[in-house]
């Protein structure tokens, strides 16, 4: 799948569980650092962890991640990171039904006319919705 024209999915087809696994273990992997990039950049520049920032300090930062105008050699493995959330974040919404919606998908009207319910209320793990068999 490619988002904002990067490519977020792996490069090598998934052919087991296990390949699936390893890809998103290395997802995580990605996103743990790329927080822990952010923090550390935080620290560089304000003396304090990302979300203790104000949002005009946390706007900073994320711009200088965002926009080429305000490239910084020093922040490339941040570039990476920003677009990295920036592609999960498109492929995440534009493959909501609120994205398909603003997308005008006309798969909505035959495929998704309304939220199915769940087929298996019997499953232990549904207890806790509290639904009436």
């Amino acid at each position: 799948m490619v988002a904002n024209r990067v490519a977020i999915s792996p490069r090598s087809d998934i052919r087991s569980t296990a390949d699936a696994i390893r890809q998103g273990e290395n997802a995580q992997v990605q996103l743990v650092a790329g927080l822990d990039w952010i923090n550390a950049r935080s620290k560089s520049m304000f003396e304090k962890q990302f979300l203790d920032c104000t949002s005009e300090q946390q706007t900073n930062l994320l711009e200088e991640l965002a926009y080429k105008a305000k490239f910084n050699p020093l922040t490339e493995d941040g570039r990476e990171f920003f677009q990295l959330m920036r592609d999960y974040t498109v492929v995440g919404y534009y493959t909501s039904k609120v994205g398909l919606e603003s997308l005008g998908y006309p798969g909505l009207r035959t495929v998704w006319p309304k939220m199915p319910g769940c087929t298996h209320l019997d499953d232990p793990e549904h207890l806790h919705l509290g639904v009436a068999k």
